[in-house]
């Protein structure tokens, strides 16, 4: 797997993507909703709670009014879509950073969070193990780790490498080994287009263009788009093979795996 990740054209990506990117994060509200719902099964009420890519502050807000959080912290690297968040989340008990959460997980080695959540954001880590392996440390006694991750699968209609960054279901269940596992399922969320260009479009809205699949060659050469779907004529799908997890730090059982 390619794990090679540029970080300033990520951030740039989501910066330009910030006035489109609400309106078009449907996936993303989808897995964001999904995995609050699964956490109220659990536990609904947390003294500290960190939002690892909290991007526009949408699901946080959403997570801030369906659980009970005395505080939550959301850092994310895009200052365009934090600002979007700061008037989102002005009248909740939130603090907002703008920093790159491999680095901040790294700098903070002394603050614990009874609920560490992160939606759809975890594939940007530089190495997801040692990213995981950092929360894991940041949890308090028993405390819970909510994420949800695209894995490999996703956009597998186009004749492209995005395959190669994502991590498979079961790569990505071996690293959890020192939690609880609570909940693990995975699902397979279609799209579909009447064009290529407004298939990629959707991709750019989001700011994940950034990937080496949907390049700004991907999304105007006239040459390049009529090539990049092995499908050669509409509807054409793009299909978000997304992964969810809920774990604790405690206790050592294996619960609920589907």
């Amino acid at each position: 797997m390619n794990t090679c990740k540029n970080k300033h054209s990520i951030k740039r990506c989501f910066n330009r993507a910030c006035e489109t990117y609400d309106l078009n994060c449907h996936v993303q509200i989808q897995a964001g909703q999904f995995l609050i719902d699964k956490l109220k099964n659990y536990q609904i009420h947390y003294d500290q709670a960190l939002d690892v890519g909290c991007g526009t502050g949408m699901i946080t807000k959403r997570l801030l009014e369906e659980l009970y959080c005395n505080h939550l912290l959301g850092i994310d690297f895009s200052n365009k879509l934090l600002e979007i968040a700061q008037g989102r989340l002005v009248r909740y008990n939130a603090d907002l950073i703008e920093f790159d959460f491999d680095q901040f997980l790294c700098q903070t080695h002394q603050k614990r969070y009874d609920l560490i959540f992160s939606n759809m954001s975890l594939q940007w880590s530089d190495e997801l193990a040692l990213c995981i392996k950092q929360i894991y440390n940041h949890l308090s006694p028993n405390g819970i780790f909510a994420f949800s991750i695209p894995l490999q699968g996703t956009f597998f209609e186009l004749n492209s490498i995005y395959s190669d960054q994502l991590h498979a279901y079961h790569d990505a269940f071996q690293m959890l080994s020192d939690f609880n596992v609570l909940l693990c399922e995975h699902e397979s969320i279609v799209h579909s287009f009447d064009s290529v260009q407004s298939a990629l479009q959707s991709i750019k809205m989001v700011g994940a263009n950034s990937l080496s699949c949907v390049t700004n060659q991907a999304l105007h050469g006239r040459s390049f788009l009529k090539n990049f779907f092995k499908k050669k004529y509409p509807p054409y799908s793009l299909t978000y093979h997304v992964g969810y997890f809920i774990i604790n730090k405690l206790q050592k059982c294996l619960l609920n795996c589907l």
